[in-house]
């Protein structure tokens, strides 16, 4: 364009082939003509981009493919870009009136405004309502007037305003990447900061509800169950902080909600003015309103009133302080290797997987590591390492489903009987200045494990990652492993670098270069005092390394176990019953002989 924009319009686009062309239509068609539409590809894989190409003839459309990174980094790369006076937001299954802008635009100048904000309609299938409805054009200074107006922190939306693009630069503003309902913190932070907002009557944004496309309108996950709690926490414990005047009910945030069925059981919702959390049975009535230091017993009765939770191939129901172990089968399917299972671009530190099997487990090992070659970020060696003395013929009389993996980048070396201790050990010596990342043999990996992994180590490059923890404390000079219930998946308590987050090996551990103390290699030592804890030994090894390990924040913990393979495994030996070492008993070994742990605790507890 030859003249400024008024308006930069950015609308992040991903897997939308469905709907992106009537959300375009609405935006190209405004009245308004003196607008730039920056539309930014979160890597589609459908046939999006081909429904946008229609629309590239107009000159003021501005097209950006990247790789997908999520929609705050695709609006934050559309800010960087806009050149407009004001800028807003269309989210690419929705759509505008086509005057939304020019009222918008219109209304925000007359009044010298930060902010302008329009209605929202609500669609959901056949039905329609008002979500946010001006009837009139209202002007403020007063913050807590500006809450009230936008219906913060209920209506926590970006799309339906339009902003000064000199009072967004004043104030450093961008979206937080890398987490879901990103809008609540930036709606707040954005607020906060306005000195002047107004409303606009007469025009509407068209918010679709479109189950499955947009990433928060489709099914939760316990990574954006988990983000809308953080991110109304940290936005409501501000609005308290900055004395803002909100509707009592907005205090309260959802904590927990335990279903059957998907019928809701139990909700516990936060009160973070008051410090109460209430329990709601079937979401309806209310049971208990009590303060949070007094909830331990509430909560433990709760628990075995009925509670569900899944680990590995079963499901744990207690209902009515009944306990009931089910198996479940498997949905997932084995993936069709039929490209390299590895890298083929140089990395400056390779990514190297690693894994061991033994006998009973040799047929099925196969399985886990077409799952490792399925990868959406891939190793550049994948590594499955076994024992002489268990298979003597070598790679004669392998399974031919295994050795088949080889042309699609599998290797397999041979190396002494160390246990499973095969899986590290030899690729320790091997690849000392390379990253690690070792899998057990019974698993069926999610796409996204190494990629999962990769990421937290790039942020964190000194710290060990793994998708799964186990919580130790001090007692007495004793390490104590935490209770059950706390393993795995307490991420808000453990997502920090910790000594006392140790490892459990099977959800995949990623181990940054020199990242354990070179006695890790000691092979006589570890038989001798720890030969069936190779979690333990790496913790210890890790702990006095200097490094801490993270549990990967938001990662399912929940993992599949390949058919027949239970029968036999470590966790089979490790118990009273068939006299192994149990984790107590392993965790106070490591101290035992190398008290220098037990001094590195104390320092950090």
């Amino acid at each position: 364009m030859s003249t400024t924009p008024k308006v930069s319009v950015i609308i992040p686009v991903y897997n939308v082939e469905k709907y992106i062309e009537r959300c375009l239509e609405s935006v190209i068609h405004q009245t308004l003509k003196e607008i730039e539409i920056i539309i930014i590809n979160d890597g589609s894989s459908d046939s999006t981009s081909k429904k946008i190409e229609k629309f590239l003839g107009d000159n003021r459309v501005i097209y950006i493919k990247t790789e997908n990174k999520g929609q705050s980094a695709a609006r934050n790369k559309g800010l960087q870009i806009a050149k407009g006076e004001y800028v807003g937001f269309v989210d690419s299954d929705d759509y505008i009136d086509l005057d939304f802008y020019e009222k918008l635009y219109k209304r925000i100048k007359e009044t010298n405004s930060d902010i302008a904000a329009a209605s929202i309609v609500r669609h959901h299938g056949t039905f329609e309502k008002w979500r946010v409805n001006y009837d009139l054009n209202k002007t403020t200074t007063d913050k807590n007037e500006m809450f009230k107006l936008v219906k913060y922190p209920n209506q926590s939306y970006v799309w339906n305003k339009i902003y000064k693009k000199e009072f967004l630069n004043s104030i450093n503003f961008e979206f937080k990447e890398g987490v879901f309902y990103e809008d609540i913190l930036a709606l707040y932070y954005l607020l906060l900061n306005c000195k002047k907002l107004t409303t606009v009557t007469g025009t509407n944004y068209y918010y679709m509800v479109n189950e499955g496309i947009s990433t928060v309108k489709g099914k939760q996950t316990k990574k954006k169950i988990q983000d809308c709690y953080n991110n109304q926490k940290e936005t409501i414990l501000g609005i308290i902080k900055n004395n803002i005047v909100i509707p009592k009910k907005e205090y309260f945030i959802k904590k927990k909600e335990i279903k059957f069925l998907n019928f809701p059981i139990l909700k516990i919702k936060e009160n973070l003015k008051t410090k109460k959390e209430l329990f709601l049975l079937f979401n309806l009535i209310p049971i208990f309103y009590i303060k949070q230091t007094n909830l331990t017993l509430i909560k433990i009765f709760l628990k075995r009133l009925f509670s569900i939770s899944k680990i590995d191939s079963h499901v744990l129901i207690y209902f009515l302080f009944l306990r009931l172990n089910v198996k479940y089968k498997s949905k997932v399917s084995v993936p069709i290797i039929n490209e390299s299972g590895i890298n083929c671009t140089k990395r400056n530190v390779k990514l190297i997987a690693s894994l061991t099997t033994f006998p009973d487990r040799i047929n099925s090992v196969a399985t886990t590591i077409k799952t490792i070659m399925n990868q959406t970020v891939k190793a550049d060696e994948i590594n499955l390492y076994l024992a002489v003395e268990q298979f003597p013929n070598k790679e004669n009389g392998l399974p031919t489903e295994l050795l088949k993996l080889k042309d699609f980048g599998l290797q397999i070396k041979f190396c002494n009987d160390i246990k499973s201790y095969k899986k590290i050990i030899p690729a320790l010596k091997e690849y000392k200045n390379d990253i690690i990342i070792t899998f057990d043999d019974d698993i069926y990996y999610e796409k996204d494990t190494i990629e999962a992994l990769y990421n937290s180590y790039l942020k964190n490059p000194k710290v060990i990652q793994a998708n799964r923890i186990w919580h130790i404390e001090l007692k007495e000079n004793k390490v104590i492993p935490k209770d059950k219930s706390f393993l795995y998946w307490n991420e808000e308590s453990y997502k920090t670098p910790s000594f006392f987050n140790t490892i459990i090996g099977c959800g995949g551990v990623l181990y940054p270069p020199n990242s354990l103390s070179e006695m890790v290699l000691d092979e006589e030592k570890f038989k001798s005092i720890i030969p069936t804890q190779d979690d333990i030994w790496l913790w210890g090894m890790a702990v006095l390394a200097g490094s801490k390990i993270q549990l990967n924040k938001g990662y399912s913990s929940n993992l599949i176990t390949v058919e027949n393979t239970q029968n036999s495994g470590l966790c089979k030996l490790n118990n009273k019953k068939n006299k192994g070492i149990s984790g107590k008993d392993g965790f106070n070994i490591m101290v035992q002989n190398y008290p220098e742990i037990l001094e590195i605790l104390k320092k950090e507890e």
